[in-house]
């Protein structure tokens, strides 16, 4: 499978979608708003979410580059 077939799957559109649109707005926007708002006390989950949103899709590929390259070796 190429890149291009995989990445026009369904299920990985769809899981992109979540990616980039609705977790960032549920875990990050939504309590940052609460918190600017008053309505929740100040914690660190929106800089977790934050980080996690961010840093996943580079050790996503850092782990899938790695499993590529020991797959054509075989």
């Amino acid at each position: 499978m190429t890149r291009d077939q995989f990445l026009q799957m369904k299920t990985v559109r769809f899981f992109i979608f979540l990616w980039i649109v609705i977790l960032p707005i549920i875990f990050i926007a939504l309590p940052t708003l609460e918190m600017v708002a008053g309505e929740r006390e100040n914690d660190l989950t929106p800089l977790w979410a934050f980080c996690v949103w961010i840093l996943g899709p580079w050790v996503g590929s850092i782990i899938w580059k790695w499993f590529a390259s020991r797959v054509k070796k075989k």
